[in-house]
C-alpha cells in the first residue's frame, strides 16, 4: 500500500508541474520515436533488398564480358566486346558440376513501335532456358520455347511496363509490334518483377529468342552475359571458382593476365548490401540514441529544480517519520514516470511516423517492435540513471534545515 501511495503522490506532483513534465516527456518521446523510425526504415529497406535480389535470383552467377581492357597501363572501355561466346556457356553447362542451368543473353536499348506509339526499352535476346534461370513466368500468353529459338521466329515477350505503354487498354497477346524494321508477334506478357535494389524498373524490358536476336536484330556472334544457376547458395563459391577456372582455360589466359570477363555473385552482392544497410542503420540509430541522453539530462535538470523547490515538503515528510529510502524511492519514481510517459508517447509517435512515411512513399518502413521495446527500456533506464543524483540529494536533506527553508 505504501508503494501505491508513493506512486499516486508522484503522479499528482508531476501533474502539478505540467509544463516541466511535458518538456521532459517530449525530449524522451522524440528520442524514442526517432529510434523506432530509423530502425523501421532499416527493416523496410532490408526487406526490399531481399525481395529485389530474390526476384533476380540469389542462386545465380552473372558472367559478363569485360568492357574495360588495359591500354597503355590504364583501363580503357572498348566498344565491341567479344570475350564470351555461346560455346563458353555450353562448356560451363557440361563441365561445371555445381551449375544446373546456363543461359546466354544479349541486351540492347531499342525502340518498340505499335502504329504511332513508341516506347524506349531494353530488349534482351535470351535463350529459352533463361526464363527458368531468371525465374520469369508468363502473366498472360506464353513464353517462347527452344523450338522458337531454333527456328529464329520473330516472337516477343513483353514486360508489364512495356505492355502497358504500347497497349494501355487491351491485351497485347497476338498483336504485332515493330522492333527496328522487323515485325514481331507478341506471344506473352511476363509476370511483374518490380524494381531492383537500385530502383530500376525490371518490367521495362522485352524478350526475344537468342538466335533471332543474334542473327536478325543485333547481327553478332558474341554474347554479353551468361546466367549460371547454382543448386543453392552454399555452392555459389565453388561454382564461381569452377567457372572462372574453366573460362580462363578456354580463353588461354596466362597466370599473369587478368580475367577478360567478370563474375557477379548475387548472394555475395546481397550480403554486402545488407551489411551496408545494417551499418548505416546502426550509425543513424546511435545518433538517435544521443537524443535520449539529452532527454535524460533534461530529466536531471527538472528533478534538481524539483528538489530545490520541495525542500520544505521533504523536511516535513522526514519530520513525521519518512525514512531516507522513502524519499529516494519517491524521486526515483517521479524520474521513472517521466521517462516511461515519454517512452509511451514516443511509441505512439513512432508508429504514426512509420505509417506516414510508408503511405507517402518517402521510404520503405515496417514498424519494428524490437526497436520500440529496446528504446523504451533504454529511456526508462536513462531516466533512472539521471534521477539517482537528484533523488540522493533529496534523501540527504536534514529535516530541521529543510523545514527552515519555507518563507
Amino acid at each position: 500500500m505504501k508503494h501505491v501511495r508513493n506512486l499516486v503522490l508522484s503522479i499528482s506532483i508531476l501533474f502539478s508541474q505540467r509544463l516541466r513534465a511535458a518538456l521532459s516527456v517530449l525530449g524522451v518521446a522524440v528520442g524514442v520515436a526517432a529510434m523506432i523510425l530509423i530502425a523501421s526504415i532499416g527493416d523496410g529497406v532490408t526487406k526490399e533488398l531481399q525481395a529485389a535480389f530474390e526476384s533476380m535470383g540469389t542462386d545465380i552467377l552473372l558472367v559478363r564480358s569485360k568492357k574495360f581492357h588495359p591500354l597503355g597501363g590504364r583501363p580503357r572501355q572498348v566498344a565491341s566486346v567479344t570475350t564470351l561466346s555461346r560455346k563458353d556457356g555450353q562448356a560451363i553447362a557440361e563441365a561445371c558440376p555445381d551449375c544446373t542451368l546456363v543461359a546466354a543473353s544479349i541486351t540492347r536499348p531499342q525502340q518498340i513501335k505499335v502504329g504511332a506509339v513508341v516506347t524506349n526499352t531494353e530488349v534482351e535476346s535470351l535463350g529459352s532456358e533463361g526464363f527458368e534461370v531468371k525465374g520469369i513466368t508468363a502473366a498472360s500468353g506464353d513464353l517462347f520455347t527452344s523450338q522458337d529459338a531454333g527456328a529464329r521466329r520473330a516472337v516477343i515477350v513483353l514486360g508489364t511496363t512495356v505492355a502497358e505503354a504500347l497497349f494501355p487498354e487491351g491485351d497485347p497477346v497476338g498483336e504485332l509490334v515493330s522492333l527496328g524494321r522487323l515485325p514481331f508477334q507478341v506471344i506473352g506478357v511476363a509476370e511483374s518483377k518490380g524494381s531492383d535494389a537500385a530502383g530500376n524498373d525490371l518490367d521495362n524490358i522485352a524478350f526475344i529468342p537468342l538466335d533471332t536476336g543474334m542473327r536478325r536484330v543485333f547481327h553478332t556472334n558474341w554474347i554479353e552475359t551468361l546466367y549460371v544457376k547454382v543448386p543453392d547458395r552454399d555452392a555459389m563459391g565453388a561454382a564461381e571458382t569452377s567457372v572462372r577456372g574453366l573460362l580462363r582455360s578456354r580463353h588461354r589466359l596466362g597466370s599473369e593476365v587478368d580475367d577478360d570477363f567478370e563474375i557477379q555473385n548475387q548472394a555475395e552482392l546481397l550480403d554486402a548490401e545488407l551489411e551496408i544497410t545494417a551499418a548505416t542503420t546502426g550509425l543513424i540509430t546511435g545518433v538517435g540514441a544521443i537524443t535520449l541522453v539529452v532527454a535524460g539530462i533534461g530529466i536531471l535538470a527538472v528533478m534538481l529544480m524539483s528538489v530545490r523547490e520541495r525542500r520544505w515538503e521533504i523536511g516535513l515528510r522526514r519530520a513525521v517519520g519518512a525514512r531516507r529510502e522513502d524519499i529516494l524511492v519517491q524521486f526515483l519514481a517521479e524520474a521513472a514516470l517521466l521517462s516511461l510517459a515519454g517512452a509511451l508517447a514516443g511509441i505512439i509517435a513512432g508508429a504514426a511516423l512509420v505509417q506516414l512515411v510508408s503511405d507517402i512513399g518517402w521510404a520503405p518502413a515496417i514498424f519494428n517492435m524490437d526497436a520500440a521495446m529496446i528504446s523504451s527500456g533504454v529511456s526508462v533506464a536513462i531516466g533512472l540513471v539521471f534521477g539517482i543524483y537528484p533523488a540522493r540529494r533529496a534523501a540527504a536533506q536534514e529535516p530541521v534545515a529543510a523545514l527552515c527553508t519555507r518563507e
